[in-house]
């Protein structure tokens, strides 16, 4: 998890009847007012029963989907977790300010901080470093999607996904000037330059990603210093990713970031039946 904060201008971006491509329905609405819905996360004025929805959606599928095991949120994959988000931090040009994983309740958790500049504070949902944000905030998941094979839990950063799933449509509207059609045939080729975007990213850079683990699963926290010092290797973009094809990029399914009618959702059952 992190602990920052996303601040949206006010933008008169009209939100589509649908975000995530039919994951959640909300009405129409302007994105001005954010509302704080956990310690990290600010959800628009108006769409914050539907992010509460759309989690609980989520929450309810990675539960049919997946068993609940004592142990699923464990310290090592805590630590995989934060220290994927403060790769992707560097390689988007931010510095982290520090990370810790911790028990509660008898399970693993964890979370970071950024030095958000305040300039970053005021960018809308149509810029290219809200985009930024969002790679940062589905980093933690995908890092534990990536590396840790079978123990992945689905029910990790459910809560980041969903501010993602919510928000990557108002996105696209904002840069298609509303145009409903033109969104429609952005979705997917931004959804997926996204995700893949952020798997290369922690491909490139896994060796780091464990070296962060590693020191977190030994010291409990790490301050702006040592993080520096870790992700020194990470260069950040020259420059923002171009939009590509679906059919250019390679991403890791997670069967939560996409519609249950997708049709690797079936395969990705039948090999949990089948204990693959």
């Amino acid at each position: 998890m992190a602990d920052s904060t996303c601040a949206v201008v006010p933008a008169m971006v009209e939100t589509v009847a649908e975000f995530g491509k039919g994951r959640c329905n909300s009405g129409g609405g302007n994105i001005r007012a954010m509302v704080k819905v956990n310690e990290y996360l600010n959800v628009p004025d108006g769409l914050e029963k539907s992010y509460r929805g759309l989690l609980n959606e989520l929450c309810q599928e990675a539960n049919d989907l997946q068993r609940w095991q004592p142990d699923e949120f464990n310290q090592h994959s805590a630590a995989i977790h934060e220290a994927s988000h403060c790769v992707v931090v560097a390689r988007e040009g931010y510095a982290p300010k520090d990370a810790r994983v911790f028990q509660s309740d008898g399970n693993w958790l964890g979370d970071f901080h950024i030095d958000w500049p305040e300039a970053t504070m005021r960018h809308d949902v149509g810029s290219p470093e809200f985009l930024a944000h969002l790679r940062i905030i589905l980093a933690g998941r995908r890092g534990e999607l990536l590396f840790l094979g079978d123990k992945f839990c689905l029910r990790a950063g459910l809560d980041e996904l969903t501010y993602a799933l919510l928000m990557i449509m108002p996105a696209i509207m904002a840069q298609t000037g509303g145009d409903r059609e033109a969104c429609d045939e952005l979705y997917g080729p931004t959804w997926e330059t996204l995700l893949a975007e952020i798997d290369e990213t922690l491909f490139a850079h896994r060796q780091t990603v464990m070296a962060i683990a590693k020191k977190l699963t030994l010291k409990g926290s790490l301050r702006s210093r040592k993080l520096s010092q870790l992700v020194a290797t990470v260069p950040p973009r020259s420059a923002q990713p171009p939009l590509r094809m679906q059919h250019e990029l390679h991403v890791a399914y997670d069967p939560l970031a996409y519609p249950a009618s997708d049709s690797r959702r079936a395969e990705f059952i039948q090999r949990k039946q089948l204990g693959k």
